[in-house]
């Protein structure tokens, strides 16, 4: 795996940091079967990504609040992978309310892409298959006291599993974080 990231801060002392790049590439060297034709192997398998976060608009006087923004792609090799895409993107506020300065409020949106050797494989076994799974997410990160964060969380998915007969699916969850 070789990936290369470029952090970028804000022009404080110390550096605050505001924001990265990073771009990747991943081989791995074992013998991989072939989606087609079937019982056809490879050696080898690789995939590419690349990846941006950054603070997009700081809260006057408080650097640790404001709104972020990320954006991820990724492309692996579809002659092996059923997945053979990736996107996604979102936004993140921290501290979306006054007095809570801790507080995460985010939404985003993750596209998964069927590869076309699968879809046609697919096809051919006469299984329906869609080209693409998509979820949307809202979440809210409250922080309670030092030790304790509350994560509410509701996902809506179009396409689940990719199953043109599987129907789109609400997501409703509660996730509780405890640390000393």
């Amino acid at each position: 795996m070789s990936s290369t990231q470029y952090g970028y801060s804000a022009g404080q002392a110390p550096p605050k940091y505001v924001g990265k790049l990073g771009l990747g590439a991943w081989f791995y060297t074992a013998q991989f079967d072939l989606i087609l034709p079937a019982e056809a192997t490879q050696e080898g398998n690789a995939g590419t990504y690349l990846l941006a976060e950054s603070l997009l608009a700081a809260e006057a006087g408080t650097p640790d609040q404001g709104l972020w923004g990320f954006f991820r792609v990724g492309l692996a090799n579809d002659a092996v992978n059923e997945i053979a895409g990736y996107t996604g993107a979102g936004f993140s506020y921290v501290g979306p309310f006054r007095g809570r300065a801790n507080d995460v409020l985010g939404l985003g949106v993750a596209v998964a892409h069927n590869g076309s050797a699968f879809r046609e494989r697919a096809r051919h076994n006469k299984r329906p298959v869609d080209a693409r799974e998509a979820a949307f997410e809202l979440t809210y990160a409250m922080v309670g006291a030092s030790w304790i964060t509350l994560q509410a969380d509701v996902q809506y998915v179009v396409n689940p599993g990719m199953d043109p007969t599987v129907e789109n699916a609400l997501l409703v969850g509660l996730r509780i974080v405890a640390a000393r």
